[in-house]
């Protein structure tokens, strides 16, 4: 089946959220499927009417990090809809897995309560991460975010990088945990460094690596050298001492 081009999903988005009366930057493409953020399926849920949302924990365990959170919805006419959802398995820590469980919890209850039949990306770990960014003031700014977030997902799916490429380039390059972490033209530096694709002075960095065959201590040492002297974002070069570290 041929892949949606990014102006097919934005008419696509635009569509989907004048349907549900959100805004559109609520509505995302991932892996050429269509998600709506679970804050866009919450105001989804108001318009519809639903008078309370309730969320309790029911099992958990702090060492493993599992927690099993149900969610309660009661509409105006009447009807009570409950779900359950967990955050083991989920690449987050701590309490974040916790809240992970509690929003999966609310897309499922409010899905099964309405007729919407799109899943919130928030389920999904890696997306969960990219998005839980405090909200953007200007609009503009949040669908510029909402954008670089969608094409560095289009990325992932055409295996030109992985979510552990990610992680690496926001500590490396821009000394961040996660990519929640990352302004939005951060984000859209990104995008452009990995469209544009290795440099012939990143494919020399890597050569390097492998011809010295350096500790894991001096490969970063080389990579924090080289960032300095160039002054220059490399996220390329980051991939690289990644791949690099991750053979020894």
């Amino acid at each position: 089946m041929k892949k949606k081009t990014f102006q097919e999903k934005k008419a696509e988005q635009k569509k989907v959220a004048e349907e549900l009366q959100i805004p559109e930057s609520f509505v995302i493409h991932m892996h050429d499927v269509l998600y709506v953020l679970v804050k866009g399926q919450v105001l989804f849920a108001l318009r519809m009417g639903m008078k309370s949302l309730i969320t309790e924990i029911l099992e958990h365990d702090h060492q493993t990090g599992f927690y099993l959170m149900q969610a309660t919805l009661h509409r105006e006419d009447g009807g009570i809809f409950v779900a359950h959802a967990t955050g083991c398995g989920s690449i987050m820590k701590g309490g974040h897995r916790m809240a992970h469980a509690e929003t999966r919890a609310i897309s499922r209850v409010i899905r099964i309560s309405y007729p919407l039949h799109y899943v919130s990306p928030e389920e999904h770990d890696l997306t969960n991460e990219m998005l839980n960014k405090n909200p953007a003031k200007d609009p503009t700014t949040e669908t510029a975010c909402t954008d670089s977030i969608v094409q560095l997902i289009d990325l992932m799916d055409s295996k030109t990088i992985c979510s552990t490429t990610l992680q690496t380039v926001c500590r490396q390059v821009f000394n961040k945990s996660t990519l929640a972490e990352l302004s939005t033209g951060q984000l859209q530096a990104l995008v452009k460094k990995f469209k544009e694709g290795p440099s012939k002075e990143d494919r020399d960095f890597e050569n390097k690596l492998l011809v010295d065959n350096m500790s894991e201590p001096e490969a970063v040492d080389l990579f924090k050298e080289n960032a300095a002297q160039t002054g220059k974002r490399a996220p390329w070069k980051a991939v690289y001492l990644q791949r690099y570290i991750n053979r020894l």
